[in-house]
């Protein structure tokens, strides 16, 4: 039992002199950092093209949201593309007072008018 309690001390005392250089655990955290947009940047408005790319995308059967954010090479996050398709679905509301001006497509593959000459045609 000594033995013990002297091996628990001795470690003890490794590791307090081994912190004992002042690192805070902030200091210490190793897990990669959250990328983020500078404080007041703001996220541009999805394009008629954007869009357009992400319904055939989508209905091509790409699933990965990492990978549609890629394809569409806009620098948008994957998050902000799952996003944005819960929108275009309807399962997700947009902020802001701009929404009530647009008008959702009936269904997320439907293209918009000015696209294709006619109101809910598939895309």
């Amino acid at each position: 039992e000594n033995s013990q309690a002297a091996v628990a001390d001795a470690v003890v005392a490794a590791v307090t002199a081994e912190t004992a250089g002042g690192a805070t655990a902030r200091e210490c955290d190793t897990r990669p950092k959250k990328k983020r947009r500078a404080p007041g940047a703001k996220v541009p408005r999805w394009s008629e093209d954007e869009e357009t790319k992400l319904r055939a995308l989508v209905k091509s059967g790409v699933k990965d949201w990492a990978k549609v954010a890629a394809e569409l090479g806009t620098g948008r996050s994957p998050a902000g593309v799952d996003q944005h398709w819960q929108i275009l679905c309807g399962k997700r509301r947009r902020s802001g007072a701009a929404t009530a001006a647009k008008q959702q497509p009936s269904s997320p593959y439907a293209a918009s008018p000015a696209q294709s000459g006619a109101e809910g045609a598939l895309v």
